[in-house]
């Protein structure tokens, strides 16, 4: 550690560098207790945003190269020197087991923001046929390398379950309350607030919110953005 706390590297092959959840609700809040962060990502820009050290490689062409050459790169760049070391994605589960053999390893954190293993019974990209091998085969190699972390972070109580028998913590994506716009009242009577968070398309829930706004408006509720 150093003179103003920890050293701490924060490594995402999945993610943005900007990520709301990675660097503004990890980085900077770290670098506001006074410890040394450095976040690795894709495309992350060689420079200290603040108080974060930023780097990473560029870009993958593919998802077949962010998963082998991203993250093998980002493996190598995201463990010196480090007294903590954060993984956020699945596919880096072998850098997290392979530093827990070290003798003199860095306090390991993985990161269980979603339930990965469900998410592959979805995936368009997978055969129908092998997505619950796959599925399966993830959800065991999660608990195995899980067990020889220092820590879980779950994002809701039902991942967390995933993982009973491991050191836990569960810290659920709640937007911060100073960076939700204000609900305006456009006229006297009941009224409420509509907020999605995230990316908006099919697979999380856009025709849904659609239908639900279609329902809404044919039963007089006026709609302002």
């Amino acid at each position: 550690s150093t003179g103003f706390g920890l050293r701490v590297s924060v490594v995402t092959s999945a993610h943005r560098f900007d990520d709301p959840r990675v660097f503004g609700r990890e980085a900077v809040t770290l670098v506001e207790a006074g410890h040394e962060v450095r976040l690795f990502a894709p495309g992350a820009p060689n420079e200290t945003i603040s108080g974060v050290v930023l780097s990473g490689p560029s870009m993958p062409m593919n998802r077949l190269s962010r998963m082998t050459t991203t993250a093998f790169r980002l493996s190598r760049q995201g463990v010196k020197n480090a007294d903590v070391v954060h993984i956020h994605d699945p596919e880096l589960l072998l850098l997290l087991f392979l530093l827990s053999f070290r003798r003199k390893r860095p306090q390991l954190i993985y990161d269980a923001h979603e339930d990965y293993a469900a998410q592959l019974l979805e995936k368009p990209w997978i055969p129908r046929p092998l997505r619950r091998p796959i599925s399966r085969l993830l959800g065991r190699a999660e608990r195995t390398v899980a067990r020889r972390c220092d820590l879980v972070v779950a994002a809701t109580p039902s991942i967390a379950r995933q993982f009973e028998g491991c050191e836990l913590a569960i810290v659920q994506n709640m937007p911060r309350h100073d960076l939700l716009p204000a609900a305006r009242v456009r006229a006297a009577g009941p009224t409420f607030c509509c907020l999605h968070v995230g990316e908006l398309n099919e697979r999380r829930g856009a025709n849904a919110l659609i239908h639900a706004s279609i329902a809404l408006a044919e039963e007089g509720v006026v709609f302002e953005q």
